[in-house]
């Protein structure tokens, strides 16, 4: 397993929401200086950077006990799992000083941020529930993956 990164992540900006949803919110001014700066984003393939809180309620849903169907993923579960991700690697990009060792970004999100961990979990419940192959496989790198 890469190290993660080491950036800080913004402070919570409502106490009341799920960490991970809050997060969300707070990384939203580092992804879009990341996306000016760099003039393009991976964000889009499924949702758009608006969809990302909703999008991550999903997978927290899920990684609470909730089915697929009820978790309310909006589309392909695999590629807004993509989108999030990219969304969280971009705004990395922006929180660091330096160009980061190949999949330290990776690291950083699946075992340092709360949306990470709750994509883990998601998986993991997934898993002892037999859920479809697809999503079993790609959700969370091998690497990344909990015991």
């Amino acid at each position: 397993m890469d190290a993660p990164l080491s950036c800080t992540i913004p402070p919570r900006v409502e106490e009341g929401l799920h960490p991970a949803i809050d997060e969300v919110r707070a990384l939203r001014q580092a992804y879009e200086r990341q996306r000016r700066a760099s003039g393009r984003t991976m964000v889009g393939r499924q949702i758009n950077p608006d969809q990302v809180a909703d999008a991550v309620a999903g997978f927290v849903r899920l990684a609470d006990g909730e089915g697929l169907a009820a978790a309310a993923i909006p589309g392909d579960a695999v590629k807004v799992a993509n989108d999030i991700r990219a969304y969280y690697e971009e705004a990395a990009m922006a929180l660091v000083d330096h160009v980061p060792a190949a999949r330290s970004a990776e690291s950083w999100y699946f075992r340092a941020t709360a949306t990470g961990d709750v994509m883990r979990r998601a998986h993991q419940a997934l898993r002892k529930a037999s859920g479809p192959a697809k999503l079993v496989t790609y959700l969370v790198p091998r690497s990344q993956q909990l015991p």
